[in-house]
Formats: C-alpha cells, sequence, structure tokens
C-alpha cells in the first residue's frame, strides 16, 4: 500500500495533510491483518519512497491540480497553472465538455494497493466469504481481507457517533440521563460535549462547540428553552472504536448528565456533538517542513 507521489525527489517531502493520510492509512491497514510471519500485508509508505519517484505522475494530478491558479475564482490558467479547456486529438480525441474542471474536482488522495505479485492469483489464494466476519488473522486470503479495507477507506469519508441506547426521551426537570455511544469514521474524538435540544432542531453550526455548560441554567418556567442546551464536556482525544466490521463493538464511552431543574417536561433529544480529528491539521509536530506549508 502506498501514498500519493510526491515529485521527482530522491526522498519525498509530506504533503500539509499528511498526518490524515498515515492515519487513514493506518486503519486500512489494521483492517487487512497480518501475514503467517505476523507481518504486515502490505509495506506502507510514501509512493516516492518505496516505488520510484515520478515527476507529475497521475496521482500528483489526482492530488494537487485543483490548487493551481486555473482552478481558483478569478483566475486563469497560465504556463504554470496549466489547467484549461482544451480540445485533445490523440487516441480518437476527447470532448471539449469533459475538461471542464470544478474547484473541487482534483483535490483526492490516491491510495495504490499492490496485492499480489500474480495479476490473477489461483483461487486457493482468494479465500472464502465466511472469512470476512472473523478477526484478521494470518490465514485471510485476498478477498476477505481487501473486502475490509475497501469499507474501512469509506467509513473513514464520514465520522459519526452511533448510541447503543435510545437519545430520544420524554424528560423531566431534575432526570438523570444515561448516554453510551461510540464513534465510527475516525480516528479520535478530539472534544465532544452532550447536548440536550429538540428532536426538531437537528442542524448545528461550528460555534456550538464554544458554547458553554453551565453549572447553574436559568429559570426555564420563565425563560424561553434555547434550541440547545450544553449540558456536559467529555474528555478530549478520545479513541473511535470504527463500525465494528471485523472486530466487536469497542471504545464505548459511558456517561451520564443531569436535566435542568426548571426544563419543562417533554420529549427531548441528547446528541453528542463532537469534533473529529483535529489533530490532522497539525504542521510540523511530526516533521519539519511540510511541503507546501499551508
Amino acid at each position: 500500500m502506498f501514498f500519493v507521489c510526491r515529485g521527482s525527489r530522491a526522498v519525498s517531502t509530506e504533503a500539509p495533510d499528511h498526518v490524515c493520510q498515515v492515519s487513514v492509512g493506518e486503519k486500512m491497514l489494521e483492517a487487512v491483518g497480518k501475514d503467517p510471519l505476523n507481518k504486515q500485508w502490505y509495506p506502507f509508505g510514501a509512493m516516492t519512497d518505496m516505488v520510484y519517484d515520478v515527476n507529475g505522475g497521475m496521482e500528483d494530478w489526482m492530488y494537487a491540480a485543483g490548487w493551481e491558479n486555473g482552478q481558483q475564482l478569478g483566475k486563469t490558467g497560465s504556463n504554470t497553472a496549466p489547467i484549461t479547456r482544451c480540445d485533445p486529438q490523440t487516441y480518437g480525441g476527447y470532448s471539449h465538455s469533459k475538461t471542464k474542471y470544478e474547484t473541487q474536482s482534483l483535490r483526492t488522495i490516491q491510495y495504490l494497493v499492490e496485492m499480489s505479485n500474480l495479476h490473477t492469483p489461483p483461487e486457493k489464494d482468494l479465500g472464502h466469504k465466511n472469512e470476512f466476519d472473523e478477526p484478521p488473522s494470518n490465514n485471510h486470503n485476498h478477498v476477505a481481507r481487501n473486502l475490509r479495507l475497501a469499507l474501512v477507506m469509506g467509513e473513514m469519508a464520514q465520522p459519526g457517533i452511533i448510541f447503543l441506547n435510545n437519545p430520544v426521551t420524554k424528560v423531566s426537570s431534575g432526570q438523570e440521563i444515561k448516554a453510551k455511544f461510540y464513534a465510527v469514521g475516525c480516528e479520535k474524538i478530539s472534544k465532544s460535549m452532550l447536548a440536550l435540544h429538540k428532536c426538531e432542531h437537528n442542524s448545528f453550526s461550528e460555534d456550538v462547540m464554544q458554547m458553554d455548560v453551565q453549572s447553574e441554567h436559568p429559570d426555564y418556567q420563565t425563560t424561553e428553552v434555547p434550541k440547545i442546551i450544553p449540558l456536559k464536556r467529555l474528555n478530549n482525544d478520545m479513541k473511535c472504536g470504527g463500525l465494528p466490521l471485523y472486530h466487536p463493538i469497542r471504545d464505548v464511552v459511558e456517561t451520564s448528565v443531569k436535566v435542568p431543574e426548571s426544563l419543562p417536561t417533554g420529549k427531548y433529544c441528547l446528541s453528542v456533538l463532537a469534533l473529529f480529528d483535529a489533530h490532522w491539521n497539525d504542521q510540523g509536530v511530526l516533521f519539519e517542513r511540510p511541503d507546501p506549508n499551508v
């Protein structure tokens, strides 16, 4: 398994989102399991380091072309930003309509997975569908381990919280509510808090994470009940358990909160408001000089 290519240097330099790339790759490696010698099935690293360097190959284009000037608002392509609409004539031509790229079209990380030295492995090496639900072990063959890898990569595209108890309940003032949940599609729950809200209000802006958890709530019998009531901040950097595709449910968080004394009795939802994988933004911590430094 290899990362996107990093130009024509003898040794690759780290991308601005290097931490993210490593994190997702390590999740995929865990899903694959290890070989009979207890080593990773697939070596893991940058394409430039582990295969060979390529100047402007497909992986570079997919990853970084969207940042060229030709893709930015108010800017046009040039010799240094060559993303313009064109009419290729080679290989039978290519429709002009298909050469228009949106700003976000070419910002894709590619993981290249070299699964076998043989392009057509023997049937005995493919394995059986029954292996998929078993924990990754050294007797798993191509189908099971690579299907798990693909599903985990899809999972990492969208983090979220899964409750193991019902977060929708009729509550009364002073009542204690229990919460039991785990996180998926992430490495860490960087910051999180429990909040109570009317169930019809289910859209929250990012700044809600900055709201204070009040030690004393106002008298909600005489004041308007806000759309969202922060109740409890949780520990930072809690592990994400991940979807139980190849392991049991794990890294479950259990906690409880108390409903404000004056809150009118009614149906409310308890939500975990979370910031996932904030450390993916880190630059200069694991390495001295990301390239480019943005």
